[in-house]
């Protein structure tokens, strides 16, 4: 928890890996080991065995709840008077959003950016591993410096309330009592013993209502505390985890010159003190902090000085000096939608989705700008509506012959877990997509030259095409190059990218395609109802909660509801291929440079492929028509003397 007294001094307090409580003045240790605090609310001062501080009026309160919350936690005492309970609470959350909230005739009420969101709040849960809350009215998340008085002035309002809370208790006891500590067993050379050597921390384990039982969310098992070898021997031959302290051995010596970290959670816990080389990087610190506490890379945000320390950068270009401290954010990927957007390297919220937008729909389609365009990200929503699909479309995307006479996407939305986007899913829901095709001939057969001018259609859609995939190449040759400075902060944003398109979940409905040809009389239409792409495990099973893969693999499924085809020629028509629902199991792991594919078709009912003589002739005509056309156009692109040319290259090549 850190505050600026009434002086401006910076004071710091947090719970080390033994329980104990420090004390940090601007950066510094001024307490090694507090073992009481004394509170005066009239004077608003706090008193330890260093001296006093006086608490700011504006956060009074809150200051001194979070406090309090501090000391029972660390299990120490608590001297002179209990503080006052919160009457209301005010807080900016990680979306942005102004929240209130206010004890009124016995019920706690919410506001959200000054508007009535909750009457009465039934329940709240709140977690110390992200800073969440949960309410009725969905999940916010503290901000991450204010955390512990926010959390603890909204306890207060709570019990006032007689509110049900569950999750994580502010008031809980994080470690156990000074002088109370768990004996320490004298295991010595015992690490070829064990089946598995995990690497979490009994501190960073979720406490159960027994105090010696605690929670692993990595492997979903529950960690025994062992405090004698019998227990130990015990539930080992049951196959259980199990935690202990055992001896430690001296500390290996640090290199000369090292620096000493001070690492801090969001709950307040200390981590052991980092020793690093001062040439160290950012992703130096994180791999130190893996091996000492088991957060991995991927889920750490290095801050100092509340802004994000790059993967690249060393710590003594940031200023980082001995003993100072920096602040972790392993909350299981929770993000703001500042800071994604600031990884983006664009300036406003608003100009990064349309960039984004813009780089991967507008080749394809008309009306993403002005009011086309609802912005809703710190809501954690997007929405799109009424796309239209442009001509060349299916040239860009290699139908070369095939234009689009008409079409659109109805609705376009993105809801986007800003609280937990490592680890929530991403949710993209498109419906009515509709697009009708026509041979490029066709389109073109009014004009004055009709070969000529597909033949520079088909160039300029080829030129177009051309472009948009040498920029894509541009922009990924520039996110793996080593000489180009973004790279220090693409790093974490590759692996983010990586996370949310591991669980993200695509719903897509009412799609018809629709082919066109008035001088071969035929028809042809593609109907797909529903289609699902489904995030899942090695397995291919679907799972609510985070989907974890090893590595950069990939798993998914898709679900494709009543696929239907239907022909029509010479007024004549019907199924080619019935309504039929399929299943299909993708998995790509880059690792073992292996693409998996397995179909599954099952359906209440025989699917059926039928076509009658005059659809199979009509087809055939068609086939040979576009032949001929193809041709046609071959030969006016590419001259004789140019095919003879290559004709000899090619020779000559072989």
């Amino acid at each position: 928890m850190e505050l600026l007294d009434s002086d401006g001094d910076c004071i710091q307090f947090l719970i080390d890996p033994r329980g104990r409580l420090r004390e940090y003045v601007n950066g510094k240790l001024e307490l090694d080991q507090v073992t009481w605090l004394e509170y005066n609310q009239e004077t608003a001062t706090v008193r330890d065995e260093k001296g006093e501080f006086k608490l700011q009026d504006k956060d009074q309160v809150e200051k001194a709840l979070g406090l309090h919350c501090l000391a029972l936690r660390s299990g120490i005492e608590w001297r002179g008077q209990l503080p006052r309970p919160a009457m209301r609470l005010e807080l900016v959350d990680t979306d942005g959003d102004r929240l209130e909230f206010v004890v009124n005739e016995d019920k706690l009420q919410e506001f959200n950016n000054g508007e009535l969101e909750l009457q009465s709040i039934s329940s709240l849960c709140f977690k110390f591993a992200d800073g969440t809350v949960a309410d009725d009215s969905g999940v916010f998340t503290l901000p991450p410096r204010e955390c512990m008085q926010k959390v603890a002035a909204l306890y207060s309002l709570a019990l006032q309330a007689g509110i049900p809370w569950t999750g994580d208790n502010p008031q809980q006891m994080s470690a156990q009592p000074l002088g109370a500590e768990p004996k320490v067993l004298d295991i010595e050379n015992c690490a070829q013993d064990w089946e598995v050597l995990c690497p979490k921390l009994w501190e960073n384990l979720k406490p159960t209502l027994d105090p010696k039982q605690r929670f692993c969310e990595t492997c979903r098992e529950i960690v025994h505390f062992c405090e004698s070898a019998a227990e130990l021997e015990a539930h080992t031959e049951q196959r259980r985890c199990v935690a202990f302290f055992a001896r430690e051995d001296a500390a290996p010596a640090a290199p000369e010159g090292a620096l000493a970290l001070r690492v801090a959670l969001l709950s307040g816990e200390e981590l052991p003190e980092l020793k690093v080389a001062l040439e160290s990087t950012g992703f130096d610190v994180k791999k130190a902090i893996a091996t000492s506490a088991g957060y991995g890379p991927e889920e750490q945000r290095l801050l100092f000085n509340g802004e994000e320390v790059p993967d690249s950068q060393r710590l003594q270009e940031r200023g980082i000096v001995d003993k100072a401290g920096v602040s972790l954010d392993v909350a299981h990927g929770i993000i703001t939608p500042e800071a994604f957007l600031q990884l983006l390297r664009v300036p406003k919220p608003a100009e990064a989705i349309e960039q984004l937008l813009l780089r991967f729909l507008s080749p394809y389609v008309d009306g993403i700008a002005g009011d086309k365009l609802q912005l809703g990200v710190f809501r954690g929503s997007l929405e799109l509506r009424d796309l239209q699909v442009k001509a060349e479309a299916p040239s860009l995307l290699g139908l070369e012959g095939f234009r689009a006479r008409g079409g659109g996407i109805g609705f376009i939305q993105l809801k986007i877990p800003w609280n937990k986007l490592h680890t929530g899913k991403l949710r993209v829901v498109a419906r009515g997509l509709h697009v009708d095709l026509e041979p490029l001939a066709e389109a073109l057969a009014g004009v004055e030259d009709p070969l000529q001018a597909q033949v520079a259609e088909l160039r300029r859609a080829k030129r177009r095409a051309v472009e948009l995939r040498a920029a894509q190449v541009a922009e990924l040759g520039q996110q793996v190059s080593p000489d180009d400075g973004r790279r220090q902060d693409s790093g974490y944003l590759v692996r983010l990218l990586r996370k949310i398109l591991n669980n993200i979940h695509i719903d897509l409905s009412d799609l018809r395609i629709t082919f066109a040809s008035r001088l071969q009389n035929l028809s042809l239409h593609l109907e797909l109802p529903s289609l699902e792409v489904l995030s899942t495990d090695q397995t291919f099973r679907e799972s609510l909660a985070e989907v974890t893969v090893s590595g950069q693999s990939l798993y998914k499924v898709l679900h494709l509801r009543d696929l239907a085809v239907l022909a029509s020629a010479s007024s004549r028509g019907g199924y080619v291929l019935s309504p039929t629902s399929a299943r299909l199991q993708l998995a790509h792991v880059p690792s073992d440079q292996t693409l998996f594919l397995r179909f599954e078709v099952a359906t209440l009912e025989a699917a059926a492929v039928v076509l009658t003589h005059s659809q199979v002739m009509h087809m055939l005509a068609a086939q040979a028509a576009a032949a001929a056309q193809a041709a046609r156009l071959y030969r006016a692109m590419v001259s004789v003397d140019q095919e003879v040319c290559m004709a000899g290259f090619l020779r000559r090549c072989c």
